[in-house]
């Protein structure tokens, strides 16, 4: 519970802030793609979860879509 409160939360959401006054929004927000991903990997390293061929794909997916994203020049 204390790692939820103190990493999660707290830490999560100041480095946010920091990021929004330093980076563009949409560069900013990939992070909320990304989370599924970490859940879905956390769950398979910490749970033993069973990943799926699908899964994988669209974990790659994603991964490309904020790749693209962040390589791409600011207007």
């Amino acid at each position: 519970m204390a790692y939820l409160i103190i990493a999660a939360s707290i830490a999560a959401f100041l480095a946010f802030v920091w990021l929004i006054d330093h980076e563009p929004a949409s560069r900013v927000s990939s992070y909320a793609y990304v989370n599924p991903l970490i859940a879905v990997v956390l769950g398979a390293v910490v749970a033993g979860e069973r990943l799926a061929a699908v899964q994988f794909a669209g974990a790659a997916l994603v991964l490309t879509g904020v790749v693209i994203t962040l390589r791409s020049r600011r207007s």
